[in-house]
């Protein structure tokens, strides 16, 4: 008898720690088979035929459209009263927006082989002390960070190196 109930919790235990995922568990719900199938459908570019700007593009298209679909799906949840799936969505939704995307795309990358810090130009250097002097303002408190001035800044000093790719201040920018 012991044998039968010993065997029956160690069972049920390890049911539980293997094989018991709750139906929120947020886990994909599409088999690896069937995320290759519907890939298929999907506007896809080729590694090896395409440059990194192609790529990224790609990318940020692919991003907004998920965006659009979630919203649509939140829309569709609200229409049916199914509560627990918009709130899987929302929650979808919401871990999106708080990701972190970045800019791939750094301008002075784009700028080519132009760039050569050679000459004193009156304009660059006035770009130039304009951005400094927003970086510093975006800086003054010690632990928070203006980050629209620091965009700001951050734009200043694209400008001048698009526009004045000789300026010996392009390397400071």
């Amino acid at each position: 008898m012991a044998r039968i109930t010993l065997t029956a919790v160690l069972i049920a235990l390890l049911n539980v720690l293997v094989g018991c995922n709750g139906i929120d568990s947020g886990k994909a719900q599409l088999t690896p088979a069937r995320i290759r199938e519907s890939a298929g459908s999907a506007a896809a570019v080729e590694i090896g035929r395409v440059g990194e700007v192609d790529i990224i593009e790609q990318v940020a298209i692919n991003r907004q459209a998920y965006r659009r679909h979630l919203k649509l799906l939140v829309e569709h949840y609200i229409k049916r009263g199914d509560n627990m799936k918009l709130r899987w969505a929302q929650k979808e939704l919401r871990a999106l927006d708080a990701m972190l995307q970045y800019n791939y795309i750094i301008e002075a990358g784009l700028a080519g082989p132009a760039l050569r810090a050679s000459a004193s130009i009156p304009d660059a250097d006035v770009l130039y002390h304009d951005a400094l002097e927003l970086e510093r303002k975006a800086k003054k408190l010690i632990v928070v960070k203006d980050e629209n001035l620091l965009r700001l800044a951050l734009d200043k000093y694209n400008q001048l190196i698009r526009k004045h790719p000789s300026s010996d201040k392009i390397d400071d920018a």
